[in-house]
């Protein structure tokens, strides 16, 4: 079995390391972000289209009986059951980056409203740029705040030390990030080889590779989804 870093914000850690268990991994949680909510609640009238780039934005937010029937643009399957769970019934997933979830949004046709995007921030633009670039206005609505902090528990760097970490999962370009701060503060390097560093994507896997890690010890999912990234352990050691 490989033990594996989540650095993950403390609820989206939980499900990746129940997934890792269910691997057979061992997971090792050490959150280098929190997420801060902003919106409580849904408000006003309802849209005719939301789209929604994240889970975190629809976790345990109230959303008004009239929303219910608007239909939902997610940027993938998990982000997509988060929908469902918050209790949305016409939910269409898209193929896990911004780039494909506009594709899907615009297939529907660029309306006159504005579509709604229910955000994060900080984000990053591109997902709204391209909406905006095709004609289509957006109202955005900022549910959730990411919070940095960019310390690693004693216990983790001593892993790191010891070389007890078999990989160390990315899920962002922000959390690589983070993830390169802690080591800095704690005045480690960026190991060389060991941990194996596995991104969800490229634009994960790019501060790493700024920061100069070796490619050697670096994978990317062949697709933006967890089940890919967590594909790249394969089958756990001994």
């Amino acid at each position: 079995m490989a033990r594996v870093l989540v650095t993950r914000a403390a609820d989206q850690a939980e499900d990746t390391a129940r997934r890792l268990r269910e691997q057979g991994h061992v997971p090792v949680i050490a959150p280098l972000r929190r997420v801060e909510r902003l919106v409580e609640r849904l408000d006003g009238d309802a849209p005719a289209r939301i789209v929604v780039t994240s889970a975190n934005a629809l976790r345990d937010i109230a959303v008004p009986p009239g929303w219910l029937a608007v239909p939902v643009i997610a940027v993938g399957e998990a982000t997509a059951q988060a929908a469902r769970n918050a209790g949305f019934p016409k939910v269409s997933a898209a193929g896990g980056d911004a780039r494909s979830a506009a594709s899907l949004l615009l297939a529907g046709g660029v309306s006159a409203e504005p579509v709604v995007f229910l955000a994060g921030s900080p984000r990053k633009p591109d997902f709204e740029a391209m909406l905006e670039a095709a004609g289509q206005a957006v109202r955005v609505v900022e549910i959730y705040r990411m919070i940095e902090d960019a310390s690693l528990p004693a216990g983790i760097l001593e892993e790191f030390t010891a070389g007890s970490l078999d990989a160390v999962l990315h899920f962002s370009a922000e959390s690589a990030t983070t993830f390169i701060k802690a080591l800095a503060v704690a005045g480690l390097p960026l190991p060389a080889l060991s941990p194996r560093h596995l991104a969800l994507s490229a634009d994960a896997a790019r501060p790493l590779v700024e920061a100069g890690l070796s490619r050697s010890a670096l994978l990317v999912a062949r697709c933006p989804t967890q089940d890919a990234l967590l594909d790249l352990l394969g089958p756990p050691l001994g």
